[in-house]
């Protein structure tokens, strides 16, 4: 090979050498940008996890599918797969970004955003709707798949709300059953009761199924417990605590690990008491100093703080089983006993009391049309709850034999109807919203979820997006019976009067 080639075929090899590296340089910048933009929204969807699990889970539920998640909920399925549709991610985004921003007038959802009174910026409500999309608007969407983004955020939302609920003992041990729990018990022993109180929700933990099907309990009864005022020191016979009228002379008490028996039990006596805890500086405290004997049921005598938490030695609470229309199943020694569900709220709707938020119109969707008052429902019939929508004007009659409502988030259409005495019709029921709902008619007994109901989709099988229903009605006395929704029974409300007239 002459020189001439040997240079051209260096030149050659040099320049692809060269066009290689360029090549590779531009292939690993764009690989690596979009590396960092999915990054980002994958970031930002498990933030969004994090604040809903800290926000929203009240009324959408630890996994958020709301009412097709637990009937009890009020809040619209978020956790679905039309949420996540590729082809209208914008629009979905933009409605989702509006609705955390500004509430739903006429509904539970208040305003979030910051300039609205709530307590979220923009990012923090981006990073809401990344969780629901799995797409961040303002960012090009990535070569990932945005259902899989958010599927992970859901779980991770579970898992934030998981580690929210743990309770703890003041020893730090997780809260725990220290007996077994048959499946119709309703005492339960546990390795504390600090900070448990009465009227509050306890949820079981199940090993082999998701924890939104965890048994949850109501605490009905639980022992007395409050604290120490000042220090104990080892040789003390008497401790100063807030309330001691709980622990009768014989009780036995726990102050960390040691054990005291109630000896007696002196009248309190009312003083202005100055600590250093802030919740209770300057406040007026019923203090006694009871008597006690010091390190019962071979334990031992020792210091404790001010402070410490003062219980009965009686670790068990009296509960509902079966609360939140969960299943009461049997428990084993050792299952973790997790903080429960806190209730959804009830009222007032956004926009009920005060300006509409974000420029809405004010609530009336849910409203009956105004005009005179309806008629009053039959003696004995359920009372409407204040939080429901109104009732009012003549009852609409039915069309060639039909009574016809929609139902929305969270309203009927119609909701009130009027039948001639013995007539037969129709009732025709369509969900036109974007949450299961149904319709319940209490019969003359006046009461729901008896034999004599009329439901369209009775519980649990109601109507989901997009789908009808309908029954046949009829009513040989005169009454003026009342419906409701029952996934939304104190916001979807209305009658039927059935008259001879």
């Amino acid at each position: 090979m002459n020189t001439s080639k040997q240079v051209n075929l260096m030149v050659g090899l040099l320049f692809l050498v060269v066009l290689g590296f360029g090549l590779y340089f531009v292939w690993e910048e764009n690989v690596r940008e979009e590396d960092a933009t999915e990054k980002q929204v994958i970031d930002n969807a498990e933030r969004g996890a994090f604040l809903f699990a800290r926000n929203c889970r009240v009324c959408h539920g630890l996994t958020g599918r709301g009412s097709l998640e637990n009937v009890n909920l009020p809040g619209l399925p978020l956790n679905l797969e039309t949420n996540r549709d590729p082809s209208e991610l914008n629009l979905i985004q933009a409605r989702f970004a509006d609705t955390i921003e500004c509430g739903r007038v006429g509904t539970l959802m208040p305003p979030w955003h910051i300039s609205q009174g709530g307590p979220l910026n923009d990012f923090q409500i981006q990073q809401l709707v990344t969780l629901i999309t799995g797409a961040t608007s303002d960012i090009s969407p990535p070569a990932i798949n945005n259902e899989l983004v958010s599927l992970h955020a859901w779980e991770e939302a579970v898992e934030f709300a998981e580690e929210g609920d743990i309770l703890l003992t003041p020893e730090g041990e997780k809260l725990q059953l220290i007996e077994p729990l048959t499946a119709d018990g309703t005492t339960i022993v546990l390795n504390s009761v600090i900070g448990l109180a009465p009227d509050t929700f306890l949820r079981l933990d199940k090993p082999d199924v998701p924890p939104e099907e965890d048994e949850v309990v109501r605490i009905l009864q639980v022992p007395a417990t409050t604290e120490l005022v000042s220090a104990v020191l080892e040789d003390d016979s008497s401790i100063l605590v807030q309330n001691a009228l709980a622990f009768p002379e014989g009780t036995v008490i726990a102050v960390e690990d040691e054990l005291m028996r109630v000896v007696d039990v002196p009248e309190p006596q009312t003083l202005a008491f100055v600590r250093a805890r802030a919740a209770l500086a300057g406040s007026d405290l019923a203090l006694s100093r009871i008597q006690v004997e010091r390190g019962v049921d071979n334990t031992k005598a020792a210091y404790h703080k001010p402070a410490t938490a003062v219980a009965s030695a009686d670790t068990r609470i009296v509960v509902e089983r079966s609360a939140f229309d969960t299943e009461a199943s049997e428990h084993a020694q050792g299952t973790q006993v997790f903080a429960g569900p806190i209730p959804p709220p009830e009222g007032p709707l956004t926009g009920e009391a005060g300006t509409p938020p974000c420029g809405q119109l004010a609530a009336g969707g849910g409203a009956a049309p105004s005009g005179p008052p309806a008629p009053t429902p039959s003696p004995g019939q359920p009372e409407r709850p204040a939080t429901a929508q109104a009732v009012s004007g003549e009852p609409e009659p039915p069309v060639n034999g039909v009574l016809e409502t929609e139902t929305r988030d969270n309203f009927f259409t119609n909701n009130n109807f009027g039948v001639a005495l013995g007539q037969t019709v129709t009732i025709r029921v369509t969900d036109s919203g974007a949450a299961p709902h149904n319709l319940r008619v209490a019969g003359l007994d006046g009461e729901f979820d008896t034999s004599d109901d009329f439901a369209i989709a009775p519980s649990p099988n109601f109507l989901f997006p997009g789908q009808s229903g309908e029954g046949i009605f009829t009513l040989d006395q005169e009454a003026t019976l009342v419906f409701r929704c029952d996934v939304h029974p104190t916001l979807m409300w209305g009658q039927i009067t059935v008259t001879s007239q």
